[in-house]
């Protein structure tokens, strides 16, 4: 899998679309369609670099060809987990999922110790 086809599948991932990350980055469609058929070190670097700051990667990484983290998002693989599950069921499912959270977080047996919940 080339890089710009990892990176069109992490843009997918956080936003569900190209051109609703095209909005959020306020760059044109046009320039991101080109980015990724052209190649990422054809790109311009600015573009590059407004690219990966919305998706907090590493641009010196992903000028190496590889998808980066910059930040660590503190989350467990567990939470991630749960948020990719999450971003890909439709409203109706998100309602569900939510839901049923908020039935086990009611439930006493099913928190962390009091200190521990206090914390989140």
């Amino acid at each position: 899998m080339t890089i710009e086809q990892e990176l069109k599948e992490l843009i997918l991932f956080k936003y569900g679309s190209i051109r609703e990350f095209s909005k959020t980055l306020d760059m044109p469609y046009s320039t991101l369609d080109s980015i990724f058929k052209r190649g990422v070190e054809n790109a311009s670097v600015a573009n590059i670099i407004r690219i990966c700051e919305k998706l907090s990667i590493s641009a010196d990484a992903l000028a190496e060809g590889k998808i980066v983290l910059r930040t660590s998002s503190g989350l467990s693989d567990e939470e991630l987990e749960l948020l990719k599950l999450y971003r890909q069921m439709n409203d109706e499912g998100r309602k569900l999922l939510l839901g049923n959270a908020r039935t086990f977080a009611g439930n006493p047996a099913m928190l962390k110790e009091a200190s521990d919940a206090k914390a989140i």
